[in-house]
């Protein structure tokens, strides 16, 4: 199909705006494959306006259908389009959208693995993916690096943390392989004990591989569980302790530190890191926004409950204000609103 007629393309953007926050029954995603194909009509002259809200006003599952409808219309995948005809930088939030979040991150593991980054951005990054998603995903997020990049996941992390040095390695190992051989998600009260006191000699021994075998193969229930319980026991946050600990490096810290802030409450530590990340407007590194974005859409598609409320409730403003103030671009800026705005709707509707 190469052509469509003026009338259609009128009909079928209202009929988009019509049903923006309706139910699946008024989700069209044929009709809205054909308004997205109108609007690279003229390459001179993209629809920018209706391209970002037909995107960027969509769940995760809505959008992977639109792809995969757009490209089995038209025969040409709609990421083609956007990297073809939209300029950067809404060009590459248009694109990450577009795409499941997993094979996302495992480009952004092999961009922050492969340049000139501070050691501090790279960790976070890392620490950010491995620690908050699911073993089938780390296992799946592995399969595609490979298959992207040519190379193993491992490889690339034996380039910048040589094996037996500091830990990083191991954990992420430990990470991806729980997706073939760990299954249990759940809290075993004799293993946690186990692992307590599994603790007190791994710090007098100094013994970075236990350590990383606990943090990196148990379930998130159980990290949760095991923080709260050392608590319990000991007085202390064992996020403390291991702060203290001299043979685990800064970056292996990093990891451990995520892996528990992450564990204990998934919507804190996401409304903690954006408020921290987009508030700091007057030290603004504009490298680190990929990174920013990345983390936007990551925090908001995960549908945690009350998530804007309680960023309002952090940062003192709400999270599309933040937003708005922190990137400069108008067309970025007005992509990214409509995005958490639409959040901010959905969450009003449903939250009683």
């Amino acid at each position: 199909m190469n052509y469509i007629s003026e009338e259609r393309d009128v009909l079928a953007t209202k009929y988009f705006f019509s049903c923006v926050y309706e139910g699946d029954d008024r989700f069209d995603p044929v009709t809205m494959s054909f308004v997205l194909y109108g609007c690279f009509k003229d390459p001179k002259s993209i629809d920018i306006e209706t391209l970002s809200k037909i995107i960027c006003l969509r769940n995760p599952r809505r959008r992977l259908i639109i792809n995969n409808t757009f490209n089995a219309i038209f025969q040409t995948p709609l990421i083609k389009y956007i990297v073809n005809l939209v300029e950067p930088p809404l060009q590459g939030f248009l694109y990450y959208l577009c795409i499941p979040q997993v094979i996302n991150e495992a480009k952004t593991i092999h961009v922050c693995l492969n340049s000139q980054v501070k050691e501090s951005q790279r960790i976070e990054i890392l620490a950010d993916i491995f620690c908050s998603r699911t073993c089938e995903d780390l296992n799946f997020l592995s399969k595609v690096y490979r298959s992207e990049f040519k190379c193993k996941l491992f490889s690339s992390l034996d380039k910048i943390y040589k094996p037996n040095t500091n830990g990083i390695n191991e954990i992420v190992k430990i990470f991806v392989m729980r997706g073939e051989t760990y299954r249990f998600q759940g809290v075993d009260p004799k293993l946690v004990a186990a692992d307590l006191s599994r603790l007190q000699r791994i710090f007098d021994e100094k013994d970075v591989f236990t350590l990383v075998c606990i943090f990196g193969a148990r379930s998130n229930d159980h990290i949760y569980s095991l923080a709260q319980n050392y608590k319990m026991e000991f007085k202390q946050e064992l996020i403390n302790i291991l702060k203290k600990q001299r043979f685990i490096s800064k970056s292996l810290f990093t990891m451990l530190k995520t892996r528990i802030k992450y564990c204990e409450e998934p919507a804190q530590f996401y409304v903690k890191l954006l408020a921290s990340k987009l508030t700091k407007v007057l030290n603004i590194n504009r490298q680190n926004d990929d990174d920013n974005i990345r983390l936007i859409v990551k925090a908001l598609d995960e549908d945690f409950p009350n998530f804007d409320s309680s960023f309002k409730q952090k940062a003192k403003k709400t999270l599309s204000a933040a937003v708005s103030k922190y990137f400069p671009s108008s067309e970025l800026q007005s992509a990214l609103v409509d995005f958490v705005e639409s959040n901010e709707y959905k969450q009003k509707i449903f939250s009683v």
